[in-house]
């Protein structure tokens, strides 16, 4: 506990201090710039409406991803541990969460596109909760129940949020830097997941059971829809229809005007190999570190999985950080920053799977997280500058399908039941090993694809 309680304070520190100078430097760069610079910044910082639609989409935003975020350190020790279900009922919980995200994806993008993606983001609220609300009950029904609405829930929140965002960004004309815009997404996300794992370690500790941080992740939810309910603006997709149509006719053209081209398919493969390796991280990171942990001197004491996921999300702050520099680093390449991500994030899974102590284990981790600090503001840049307006949230959501695919092939391909735990954290080291691998093999596929 308290090696985990000053890696944290340490990496806090760390990360404020890099924000100050970070700061500090753009203050003195606006120093030297010309007059009308100055007045051109001052201008933009007092645009009413820029304002406005950072305070209405950041947020809702936050609360959004704050309730996801509470969920993520205790949904694996809530089945396992505190229910006590056997590995292969968890893994099929979890498979079935991804099977129902993976089939809600062909088809929720375009009702978002049609009947509007605020509304869609509203549903997301209630879905979630529900989710959430089934962690109380021990019956199976309801949990398999819960695992539904939380996979429609998660391909609703990673696609019709940021489809709602540019879509408004655009709508208003809005001068701010839209890679800023997704670089600032990427740093709250891990700000609020570092508050959410001190809270959800505090929940636990205080009521003395994992269902605690589920409850919170309600409260958060039920915020984030009265602000979409009274703060935002419909959108919709700008000739969903018509595309969509014209994507039911045999034509040889089809998939270029359902917005599917070269670039976008490589976009789905990037984000199915990456972000799939992120989920099956997600769920097996929590009984790898506890494997590594049995094997300490300090085995007799539990693992502190709030301030563990706390420092995770920290490196994963520090990542998007580093994003922000990387850009003006490479002159705003974005492709070459995304293939330098994907080779770094197989690094640091294999070094996870070759460790055999828990501080390896847990710095290997916090590699992995720098990197997927960088992965989301580029992708998002790229796939806001590569994915045609009138089907966003259609082409958003139908990313999602091949990576639940992915994933859930992997937690079935990789899960065991043995009394024995070595076994099953072999098991789960063969998963990142193989996902190492993936990530690694994508990187001269993607550089000729993108």
């Amino acid at each position: 506990m308290q090696t985990y309680a000053f890696n944290l304070i340490a990496l806090v520190s760390v990360t404020l201090t890099i924000a100050y100078f970070s700061h500090r430097k753009k203050s003195k760069a606006t120093d030297e710039t010309s007059l009308e610079e100055i007045i051109s910044k001052v201008s933009e910082l007092k645009d009413a409406e820029t304002t406005h639609f950072k305070k209405i989409y950041f947020g809702v935003y936050g609360l959004a991803v704050g309730a996801d975020w509470l969920q993520g350190p205790y949904l694996y020790a809530h089945y396992r541990n505190t229910l006590g279900l056997p590995e292969s009922t968890v893994a099929a919980l979890f498979s079935t969460g991804f099977v129902s995200a993976a089939v809600v994806a062909t088809f929720s993008g375009t009702l978002a596109d049609r009947y509007g993606r605020a509304r869609a983001c509203t549903i997301f609220c209630i879905l979630y909760s529900l989710s959430c609300f089934s962690m109380l009950s021990s019956d199976l029904v309801a949990l398999f129940l819960g695992r539904i609405l939380g996979g429609v829930s998660t391909t609703l929140l990673f696609s019709v949020f940021e489809a709602w965002m540019v879509a408004e960004y655009h709508a208003k004309s809005l001068d701010c830097d839209l890679g800023q815009i997704f670089s600032f997404a990427a740093t709250l996300s891990s700000m609020t997941a570092i508050a959410a794992g001190v809270a959800g370690e505090g929940l636990i500790m205080c009521f003395e059971t994992t269902a605690a941080p589920f409850m919170l992740a309600i409260v958060c939810l039920a915020f984030a829809g009265v602000g979409i309910t009274l703060f935002w603006i419909e959108h919709y997709g700008e000739s969903a229809t018509n595309e969509l149509n014209e994507k039911l006719d045999i034509d040889p053209s089809t998939s270029q005007k359902a917005g599917i081209d070269r670039p976008t398919l490589a976009l789905g493969f990037a984000i199915t190999v990456f972000e799939g390796s992120i989920y099956i991280f997600a769920v097996y990171w929590t009984a790898i570190l506890s494997g590594t942990h049995a094997k300490s001197s300090d085995s007799d004491s539990p693992l502190p999985l709030g301030l563990i996921f706390s420092c995770l999300m920290c490196a994963t702050m520090l990542g998007s950080m580093v994003y922000s520099k990387m850009l003006e680093w490479v002159g705003h390449d974005t492709k070459r920053i995304l293939l330098w991500t994907f080779a770094l994030a197989a690094t640091a899974l294999l070094g996870a799977v070759a460790s055999l102590y828990e501080t390896w284990t847990f710095w290997s981790f916090m590699l992995f997280e720098v990197c997927i600090g960088i992965y989301f503001p580029a992708m998002s840049k790229l796939k806001g500058d590569l994915v045609k307006e009138s089907v966003r949230a259609t082409i958003y959501a139908l990313f999602r399908l091949p990576l639940n695919v992915f994933v859930i092939v992997m937690l079935n391909a990789f899960s065991r039941d043995d009394a024995d735990q070595t076994p099953q954290l072999v098991t789960k080291e063969m998963a990142l090993l193989v996902n190492s691998g993936l990530l690694l093999a994508a990187v001269p596929l993607l550089q000729v694809l993108l």
